[in-house]
């Protein structure tokens, strides 16, 4: 897996920042009421796809 520090990007320093989309992954079933869940996003796009109960376990 490759990874790459968002500090640049949250620094503002785009320069830095070499990817054009983020793959994001929320694991933790019944925290905060949210259910898990991953997502890409792009600048122009965001795909979200909430996991059922059948897909955690």
């Amino acid at each position: 897996m490759q990874e790459e520090s968002l500090i640049p990007l949250l620094k503002g320093d785009k320069g830095k920042w070499t990817r054009d989309a983020v793959y994001y992954q929320y694991y933790e079933p019944g925290a905060h009421n949210v259910a898990p869940y991953y997502a890409i996003t792009t600048k122009e796009y965001k795909l979200t796809k909430y996991m059922t109960k059948a897909e955690i376990y």
